[in-house]
């Protein structure tokens, strides 16, 4: 009973706080909100607003076109013969498939690198985690200087393997497996990170499930499939939403490894060198950064829809 007095007075003294009074809860989040419209609302404002310029870094040069890059996109004649919505589909389509290539083999390799180190072989867990994620914080530009080495054409190692074994190939300049090794590339880097989130699911499925099970007879493989994978979709949603909005943005490997050549430019790397190169002008540009934002809202919102679907199956 003193127990649940003293609780009841603090929860008056709470009520009658000045720190609870909607003006002081407002000035507690004026500064992110702030920091919100400066960042994310200002920005995307003006971006909307370059698409009726032709803006080229002048605003004294610049004139208002109307609509005209946006019907220029939609008959595909938007940035001539090097931005035309043929080449847009393309990289649309490029993107789709490195990010099947990447998510998938990542998320496989990610759970059963965090199932290794949950089982603490050989009181070795603490190096498998350290070494599962050590690529994860390496930079991009190490990781794909280690890449560009290993499928070098000039005595890399795999490329002597393929004349070993009789098959002729440019490896990165190759169109048929390019955009491939790039992918592997991206899940040997990142897969740790999904490992850690994997792991901290793994060690929160409560014991007393896998021994219920043992009493039952279960096998490993159906104490997985059926205890293990259910309990854990909660982590397998923040890994699949941070691994999809990654893929679906990529340009740094692309850059760095191919340079977008032998069919491996995506949406991001699309935009990223038609601006650089100045084979479009920022109101161009700044139409299809719009489509690609209204592309990957759709894509995340439905992949978000299906992992809640999941979550509400096994966890509701």
């Amino acid at each position: 009973m003193e127990k649940t007095r003293k609780l009841a007075m603090i929860g008056k003294k709470l009520k009658t706080s000045p720190l609870v009074k909607p003006q002081i809860a407002m000035l507690c989040v004026l500064p992110a909100t702030v920091a919100i419209v400066l960042v994310s609302i200002v920005p995307a404002c003006v971006v909307f607003g370059l698409t009726f310029t032709n803006f080229e870094g002048s605003f004294a040069a610049t004139d208002f076109v109307k609509f005209e890059n946006w019907i220029s996109l939609f008959n595909g004649t938007i940035g001539g013969s090097s931005g035309g919505a043929e080449a847009l589909l393309d990289a649309t389509w490029v993107t789709l498939k490195y990010s099947l290539l990447v998510i998938i083999p990542m998320q496989v390799l990610a759970l059963l690198s965090a199932v290794i180190v949950n089982k603490k072989l050989y009181h070795m867990s603490g190096f498998f985690r350290a070494l599962f994620f050590l690529p994860n914080i390496l930079g991009v530009t190490v990781v794909t200087t280690v890449w560009n080495i290993i499928f070098s054409t000039n005595n890399g190692p795999i490329y002597q393997f393929t004349q070993w074994i009789g098959f002729n190939t440019a490896l990165l300049g190759d169109e048929r497996i390019s955009i491939v090794l790039v992918s592997i590339a991206t899940v040997w880097a990142g897969f740790g990170f999904s490992m850690a989130i994997y792991l901290s699911g793994l060690q929160g499925v409560n014991k007393d499930y896998y021994e219920a099970a043992d009493v039952d007879g279960a096998s490993t493989l159906q104490k997985f499939f059926r205890i293990t994978l259910p309990l854990i979709v909660p982590s397998m949603t923040i890994c699949l939403w941070v691994s999809l909005n990654s893929t679906l943005h990529v340009s740094d490997y692309i850059y760095l490894m191919t340079n977008g050549a032998a069919h491996t430019t995506t949406l991001g790397f699309f935009i990223f060198d038609r601006v650089v190169n100045n084979k479009l002008n920022y109101g161009q540009s700044s139409v299809i950064s719009l489509v690609f934002f209204v592309f990957v809202t759709v894509v995340m919102g439905g992949a978000n829809s299906l992992m809640k679907r999941l979550e509400a199956k096994y966890n509701g």
